[in-house]
């Protein structure tokens, strides 16, 4: 594991690349890679999420012509030959995440999708906008360097104790608010008390429930669980997982539950030196979506288990997102765009359109009853906004907030910032871009990063 002391030169040390350093066989051994988890998606979307969930939409286009499949092929292989092969930035995390959880699916759902069944030609221009969108992204973190931003010099001290009494604030509100609805439930009950959690907060006349219990899932507790670990303080950790699960029994929350996994999972990859981890990261990814073959039998309980594993392996983390764009595109071709206005801010200038917010309206025109379809900035943003058009408008401002993310902890170990970024990533693959900044607290991780003592968590070894 790289040496994490800091050291009176880690400015230099700290000053990121604009290109990886990678030799051959790394970019070998992450073309690879990526060619097992994109053989992988096909054959489990075919085998598991189609059967499972093709009444969502997860249609299969059996007589797709070859040459679709060679743009899919193509799309999907052409962005891996210059994509990260090492974490040098934080950025470099949620780019893989992008395209792993949201593009590559995207690709095969603009083609196989049935609900809607977008026209052939559709398809293309769409898996052609998104190529174009995420090549603005790659081309941004390869060429901007991350720029040592005007900083305040912050004690320790202070900067621990203002954390401290930040996150104090958020759980006791939280638990003083929510505390009498804990209970132990399982996945099928989540919606219930997600429905309870959320009546309690609006009886509160305050939407300040919300943000708190927001910024204790992605701020708070991962970096708590970072710099634990990074500190070798393991009863931060605990303490992290521990409140996660509080989080989970008080609202019903799916990644409240599962970020603790996600955590420790980093945690072990983390292990690994950091040429290796986008590889590794495809590798892990295409053995969870292989892993309900592991479930056979044709017992009741296998089969639950198994269809449990198909909807929050591929139907929750893999393919809904990617359903939703098409499903986004296909609305907004039908109805009028909002130009922004289903932004907080942006109404004050520009009258919104709908009655309801975004993803409820989508929800309910594809499925008729009260489903919040929430998807990706490519879809929130960019399609909702401003049709296909706004799928590069929307990269841009993606492209702008990562390198803000770069600059913030370009002096800090990037180890320390992926397990930061750990719940962040699962709010960025489908969660409005806007929502993810304020809601999504990646606004306060940026500012934390900033005032971070240098002693905290300095760039070490490469690893």
């Amino acid at each position: 594991m790289a040496t994490m002391a800091w050291t009176a030169g880690a400015p230099a040390i700290g000053c990121m690349m604009s290109s990886d350093t990678s030799t051959l066989p790394d970019r070998a051994r992450f073309l690879g890679a990526s060619a097992v988890y994109f053989g992988t998606f096909v054959w489990s979307y075919r085998t598991f999420a189609h059967p499972y969930f093709g009444y969502y939409g997860l249609g299969w286009e059996a007589g797709l012509p070859a040459d679709c499949w060679l743009l899919i092929v193509t799309l999907a292989f052409v962005p891996a030959c210059w994509l990260p092969i090492r974490i040098e930035r934080p950025a470099n995390f949620l780019l893989l995440i992008l395209y792993f959880v949201v593009y590559v699916p995207s690709l095969m759902l603009a083609f196989h999708a049935d609900r809607p069944g977008l026209p052939r030609p559709t398809a293309v221009v769409l898996v052609l906008s998104l190529f174009t969108g995420l090549s603005l992204i790659q081309l941004a973190q390869r060429t901007l360097p991350a720029v040592a931003l005007p900083r305040l010099q912050v004690h320790p001290w202070l900067f621990w104790g203002l954390f401290s009494v930040f996150g104090a604030i958020c759980f006791v509100y939280v638990a003083v608010t929510l505390g009498a609805n804990a209970s132990l439930i399982s996945l099928a009950e989540v919606y219930a008390l997600r429905r309870e959690a959320a009546e309690t907060i609006v009886a509160t006349g305050s939407r300040f429930g919300v943000y708190a219990f927001s910024w204790l899932n992605s701020f708070f507790l991962p970096l708590l669980y970072a710099w634990g670990w990074y500190r070798r303080r393991w009863h931060l950790c605990v303490l992290s997982i521990g409140v996660y699960l509080f989080l989970f029994s008080v609202w019903g929350g799916k990644a409240s539950l599962f970020a603790p996994v996600a955590l420790v999972g980093l945690t072990l990859l983390l292990r690994l030196p950091l040429r290796h981890f986008p590889a590794m990261m495809a590798l892990v990814f295409a053995g969870l979506l292989a892993s309900p073959a592991l479930v056979q039998g044709d017992s009741t309980l296998e089969k639950l288990f198994q269809s449990w594993l198909v909807y929050l392996i591929h139907m929750r983390t893999f393919c809904s997102s990617a359903l939703l764009i098409t499903q986004y595109l296909h609305f907004f071709e039908l109805h009028p765009v909002t130009l922004g206005s289903h932004d907080t801010g942006v109404n004050l200038l520009i009258d919104y359109p709908y009655v309801g917010d975004i993803p409820r309206t989508i929800g309910h025109y594809f499925y008729g009853g009260a489903i919040t379809a929430n998807v990706n900035f490519w879809g929130q943003d960019g399609i909702a906004g401003f049709g296909l058009p706004g799928i590069l408008a929307a990269s841009v401002v993606c492209a702008v907030v990562f390198w803000l993310l770069d600059s913030a902890g370009r002096l800090l170990e990037p180890r320390f910032l992926v397990l930061c970024l750990a719940y962040t990533a699962t709010n960025f693959a489908d969660t409005s871009l806007f929502t993810t900044l304020v809601t999504g607290g990646v606004f306060l991780m940026i500012g934390a990063w900033w005032l971070m003592p240098r002693d905290a968590s300095a760039r070490g070894g490469d690893g």
